[in-house]
């Protein structure tokens, strides 16, 4: 899998479980992400943002992927994500290789959809 599957596939299954989890609340009279609600600056964080619509507070999605980049001669190969790491898939045989291995961090503020109260 490579990187953007995997950013892409772990943001829409946070949003899909998010919208499974609001129909199921509803039918025990509760709410998940409601809309509509009052907030304070000082208990949500200097970086807060949110839809001034209906108050929806942008929730962060924080990824922390491990990478690991393996060079080997006489190969033919690719970086994907596997699992939140990075793996190189090749072809052939090497007698030489080289592995250097790092992190990426970054946040993605993502506005779930909002249950109505």
């Amino acid at each position: 899998m490579e990187l953007k599957e995997f950013i892409s596939q772990s943001i829409i299954s946070i949003i899909e479980g998010v919208t499974v989890a609001q129909k199921e609340a509803l039918n025990h009279g509760a709410h998940v992400n409601p809309t509509g609600l009052m907030r304070t600056i000082r208990n949500i964080g200097e970086n807060a943002i949110w839809n001034n619509n209906d108050n929806n507070i942008a929730q962060t999605v924080r990824f922390d992927v491990a990478v690991t980049v393996e060079e080997e001669t006489a190969t033919a190969g690719k970086i994907g994500v596997v699992s939140g790491l990075f793996n190189l898939g090749s072809s052939g045989k090497s007698e030489e290789k080289h592995v250097a291995i790092s992190r990426i961090q970054f946040n993605v503020p993502v506005l779930l959809p909002g249950s109505r109260v």
